[in-house]
């Protein structure tokens, strides 16, 4: 998960401007933004900022890099919310289940129960 709260964080400074910004967003110290944004630029061995005291501006690669780690996140995205709603309507089939088989077991509504 480290490379993904990398581009996340990417993503967020990118998006704000600033790292401070981004760093109160995504709930770190801005030293460990830094640190982040450090990793991705060392692992794809260009700068994706220019930085100076008072100001922060994606270099041509930061550009690129950015529309490339938009992508890749909402996808993540999608799919991490598709597991949690397959999760979430299995447990809902299986709790339907169980309350069937309560049903059946304790003699409710066994009469007017189609289930049987």
């Amino acid at each position: 998960m480290s490379y993904v709260n990398n581009l996340r964080m990417f993503v967020r400074v990118y998006d704000l401007s600033s790292m401070s910004a981004a760093a109160r967003d995504q709930r770190t110290s801005p030293a460990v933004a830094s640190a982040r944004i450090s990793e991705l630029e060392k692992h794809l061995g260009v700068r994706l900022f220019n930085r100076t005291t008072r100001s922060l501006q994606p270099t041509e690669a930061g550009r690129i890099f950015y529309e490339g780690a938009q992508k890749v996140l909402q996808e993540i995205d999608a799919a991490e919310a598709s597991v949690m709603e397959t999760a979430q309507m299995l447990a809902l089939g299986l709790s339907i289940q169980q309350e069937i088989f309560s049903w059946r077991y304790h003699g409710s509504f066994k009469r007017a129960s189609i289930f049987y």
